[in-house]
C-alpha cells in the first residue's frame, strides 16, 4: 500500500511541473518586440528545473535520515 501511494505521488510530482510551466507561461507578460515568442517559455522551464533539482535533493536526503529510523 505505502508503495502504490509512493508511486502515486512520483508520478504527480513528474507531471505537475509541466502543468505548472503552462499556466506561468500563459500568464507571464512577454514583450511585444521579443523576436522569439518562446523566450518566457525558457525562463518557465529554467526556474522549474532549478526549483526540482533544489526538491530531489532536499528529497534524497530525507530519505537518507529516514532510512537510519525504518526498521530492517
Amino acid at each position: 500500500m505505502e508503495n502504490i501511494l509512493l508511486i502515486i505521488i512520483s508520478l504527480f510530482a513528474l507531471i505537475l511541473p509541466f502543468l505548472v510551466v503552462k499556466v506561468l507561461a500563459f500568464f507571464l507578460p512577454v514583450s511585444k518586440k521579443s523576436k522569439n515568442k518562446n523566450l518566457k517559455n525558457v525562463y518557465v522551464y529554467n526556474f522549474i528545473i532549478k526549483e526540482n533539482f533544489q526538491k530531489l535533493s532536499l528529497l534524497q536526503e530525507l530519505n537518507f535520515f529516514r532510512s537510519f529510523f525504518t526498521p530492517v
